[in-house]
């Protein structure tokens, strides 16, 4: 792997051991210490021994994921290993199905990552996808542990700017997937909108807490919005450690993702902006 083994320090230690082992014991369930069977069961499901992520189904994401909560290791991990959102085969077919309807000859992924979605894309469905990254999210330490990621992009990954990308491609469709507060971001996503070649943005995130997007950019008369159900196919980096959820059958898929989604409050949405002055 390209990061470092997985560690939790004594203050990380003492709060999982303190939420989690009482309410687990009472319901009859072990807690497990030595958790590093676990991590290491995440991490093959998760990433390629290179380091590149993979992507599975719902059903078999929820419940690694489960287990991961289960054990109040959840939090701990998707920052450890730099997974702010967890994407899914049915979530990437959702963005297909949306860019299937529309003609236009090229599709620009800003603040593409690892280039998850551009693989998927490209390698399943054949569409024109360009993507970039500014790489100014990069990788930061604290303790002993490499947080945020640290693993490698595919290929196809272009490293430009938000201006420079827009400027070069003039693209009409453009993706952006949990830009970061606007507060560091500068506003990249009214960048989009208010550029005059861009007829459709298609955004990812999370509108009502204002985490990754502008308040300016919903209110726009020029523009029209549709919400687009992702049916809880993308998991967030939604921490859990003070709402603790016991699963009593890791198998139970029903029970499971009703505990996700009464938890979960920080959830992707997804929303397809159209210029109607284009």
């Amino acid at each position: 792997m390209t990061w470092q083994d997985f560690e939790l320090n004594e203050d990380e230690l003492l709060l999982r051991d303190s939420i989690f082992r009482f309410e687990l014991e009472d319901n009859g369930i072990e807690f497990i210490e030595n958790y590093q069977s676990i991590i290491e069961e995440a991490d093959k499901f998760f990433f390629e021994p290179n380091g590149y992520r993979k992507i599975h189904s719902f059903v078999s994401t929820l419940q690694i994921i489960a287990k991961l909560m289960q054990q109040g290791l959840y939090s701990f991990y998707v920052d450890k290993r730099g997974l702010f959102t967890i994407n899914t085969i049915e979530f990437y077919e959702i963005i297909y199905s949306i860019l299937g309807k529309y003609s236009s000859d090229k599709f620009l992924e800003i603040g593409a990552g690892d280039g998850s979605l551009a693989s998927y894309l490209k390698l399943n469905k054949d569409v024109n996808l360009i993507s970039i990254d500014d790489h100014s999210y990069g990788s930061r330490e604290t303790d002993s542990n490499c947080i945020l990621a640290k693993r490698p992009a595919t290929k196809d990954i272009e490293q430009l700017d938000l201006e420079t990308a827009l400027e070069k491609y003039k693209p009409k469709f453009v993706i952006s997937s949990w830009l970061v507060n606007p507060k560091y971001n500068l506003g990249d996503d009214m960048k989009i909108i208010e550029n005059p070649n861009i007829e459709y943005y298609l955004w990812i995130g999370d509108s009502s807490k204002r985490f990754s997007s502008s308040p300016e950019l919903w209110n726009r008369k020029n523009c029209s919005y549709e919400s687009i159900d992702l049916n809880h196919s993308q998991f967030t980096q939604r921490d859990n450690m003070h709402n603790p959820i016991i699963f009593r059958d890791i198998g139970d898929r029903k029970m499971i993702l009703e505990d996700l989604i009464r938890v979960n409050s920080f959830r992707a949405e997804m929303v397809l902006i159209h210029n109607k002055n284009l």
